[in-house]
């Protein structure tokens, strides 16, 4: 359970004195409070340490799954592929430190109790020596810590505080395996020893940028004990580096290349080439020993399938955490992975093959992975529209919004959807200190769409167009439509479609505004707006609440049409008392290069005040309404 267990071989003595909780996990907590009218339970994630425990995340189980099962007897597949499939969401280093059970105000202690024995079936909980309990009251919240012996005790010392991991390393394997599965039976287990070679003694690992190579020491020699600290040292020298981890989006992910014994000569060989020099006591310190998990299979009788199975694996180690380990997290990724894939599989009764998605969602301070259908047995790919109801039960499990596409591969973690265009060119920017102020932001990513971008000349005419498309990147990648932004043909073409314009406006540099962008976001992408209607300039000084509600609410950029000028808003900080009030604008009038420096320094992108409103002009707010969807 602790970063490194061996320190706490006397953890019945350790006695835990506080309990942080980041704030996204304190958002569930309050999110499960809400079903406190009945019993649900589920895990806490986070980390022990020896006096503290930091609570990251909580994930809930499924209680359907016991209304009929005996926990006192070998579970059924149904149990085990939940429970798999839990240990399989977390990163390898990141640990179940512990349970949460809702309770109403007179609920039945006993019944809690029963639930305890229920969480304590996922291994991690049933042989911790210390793990902490949340018992989530409809008005207050109980935190106790559990010893080895049992024992519980109260902890006061409870508190809310942004925890910051972005500087642990996040090693990723991703890689295709092919396994043999047998139809007739459905039984878990590999017809060959070569579908073992993922995870057994077979296996070794190269980090990418490094001349680390990790693998199991069949000599049983000793080797120097590296750490992480040690991989991101070679990370930033061969990659010349000045800061790790880098600031750009996944910025601390190392990649990690499996390898088989028999190809493991050659990229050691490859590397030595690379590099023109011998392995010395250091390169020779790459290989680490350890204890692995190893599947025990038997032959099966009947008909076989081959299936390709991606692992995708997540590990997040602190600095000090030594190769040794680092090897065993990795095998244990591995094994944890693909016993869920096998569950799933068993359980769909050998029809969908699934993959490993990651994603990070709701300002979740560390990566969920969650499996989802990706083929059948015809090696069909399978839509995400058939399996919503799937989807929707692991929204529950992750307890993250009902209502928002969260897990939808094209807003994962590592999703290819990506633009070519400054994305989010706001943040950066200082926030104007208004004494008193509140601030809402836009809530997601957007793209900045303006003038003479994309080999269109649209200067004077198509700033609309420009904002419009700005829109309409939000819900792209938000995941709400698969279509990217809109041309200015398409613009024209749907409003002809719908009767707004005639055909003769196909081709031409006619101006829209904010109703027309309306329609636009309607017909293209079945996306609802409301307007407001802003008399003058001047008043717009005086919309700061209805601005602070929209990106608290819908959270969705807003476009504003006054005279002949259309901007984007994507932001406003608002003092309630005052009026005092600042707006956040994208402005489409741009002509340049995509320079985020630029953009920002010329004013392009930033704070306005009123003033910046033209005073004596009539102003339409085309806001647009989030869909309700996952």
């Amino acid at each position: 359970m602790a970063e490194n267990p061996e320190d706490f071989e006397n953890s019945s003595e350790c006695k835990i004195k506080s309990i942080i909780i980041s704030p996204g996990a304190d958002k569930k907590i309050e999110r499960a409070r809400v079903t406190s009218s009945r019993f649900c339970c589920g895990y806490l994630v986070g980390k022990i340490f020896e006096e503290e425990i930091q609570i990251y995340d909580l994930i809930e189980l499924n209680l359907i799954l016991y209304e009929n099962a005996d926990v006192s007897l070998p579970l059924p597949d149904e149990i085990l592929a939940e429970l798999s499939s839990i240990r399989a969401s977390v990163p390898v280093g990141i640990d179940f430190v512990g349970v949460f059970i809702t309770q109403p105000e007179n609920g039945n202690i006993e019944v809690a109790e029963h639930l305890l024995k229920i969480l304590k079936t996922l291994e991690d909980i049933c042989y911790a020596s210390i793990y902490s309990v949340c018992l989530i009251k409809p008005s207050t919240s109980m935190w106790l810590v559990s010893y080895e012996d049992e024992k519980m005790e109260n902890v006061n010392d409870v508190s809310i505080n942004h925890i910051e991991l972005s500087d642990m390393p996040v090693f990723r394997l991703h890689q295709d395996i092919f396994v043999e599965w047998v139809t007739s039976t459905g039984e878990i287990g590999f017809q060959s020893e070569n579908d073992l070679q993922m995870i057994n003694r077979k296996l070794a690992f190269h980090i990418e940028n490094t001349n680390f190579i990790l693998f199991d020491n069949d000599s049983g020699g000793d080797f120097p004990d590296l750490t992480c600290k040690d991989i991101i040292h070679e990370i930033k020298t061969k990659c010349e580096l000045k800061d790790w981890p880098e600031k750009r989006k996944n910025g601390n992910i190392i990649n990690v290349a499996s390898l088989t014994r028999l190809s493991l000569s050659n990229q050691m060989n490859n590397i030595l080439d690379d590099t023109s020099t011998e392995l010395d006591s250091t390169s020779e310190s790459l290989v680490s020993k350890c204890n692995v998990p190893v599947l025990l299979t038997q032959k099966i009788t009947g008909d076989v399938v081959s299936l390709k199975l991606s692992i995708d694996v997540l590990v997040m180690s602190s600095m000090d955490t030594g190769t040794q380990k680092l090897l065993y997290m990795f095998k244990d990724a591995i094994y944890r992975q693909h016993n869920a894939l096998s569950f799933l599989i068993k359980l769909s009764h050998c029809k969908t093959v699934y993959e490993p998605i990651h994603f990070l969602p709701e300002k979740s301070i560390i990566p969920i992975t969650a499996l989802l259908p990706k083929l059948n047995f015809q090696a069909e790919p399978i839509d995400e529209t058939t399996y919503k109801q799937y989807r929707a039960a692991l929204h529950e499990r992750f307890l993250i919004a009902d209502d928002r596409p969260l897990l939808r591969k094209c807003v994962s973690l590592f999703s290819p959807r990506q633009s070519y265009h400054l994305v989010n060119p706001h943040v950066g920017l200082t926030t104007p200190n208004i004494e008193g102020g509140k601030l809402a932001l836009v809530d997601g990513k957007y793209a900045y769409h303006h003038y003479m971008q994309d080999n269109f000349d649209d200067n004077i005419w198509g700033c609309a167009y420009r904002s419009l498309q700005t829109l309409a990147s939000w819900f792209w990648y938000q995941g709400y439509t698969d279509k990217v932004f809109p041309t200015h043909k398409e613009i024209q073409e749907a409003l002809v479609e719908i009767g707004d314009k005639e055909k003769s406006f196909i081709g031409s540099h006619e101006w829209i505004g904010s109703m027309e962008v309306s329609y636009c976001l309607d017909q293209l992408y079945g996306i609802t707006s409301k307007t407001l209607h802003v008399s003058t300039g001047a008043d717009l000084a005086y919309k700061g609440r209805e601005l602070y509600q929209h990106f608290i609410e819908q959270g969705t950029p807003i476009m504003i049409g006054g005279g002949v000028l259309a901007h984007s808003i994507v932001g406003v900080v608002y003092n309630e008392q005052t009026g005092d009030v600042r707006f956040l604008i994208v402005d489409p009038h741009y002509t340049g290069h995509d320079q985020l420096k630029t953009v920002q320094s010329k004013g392009w992108v930033g704070w306005k005040g009123p003033d910046f409103w033209n005073k004596t002009a009539h102003y339409n707010l085309c806001m647009p309404q989030r869909p309700k969807m996952i």
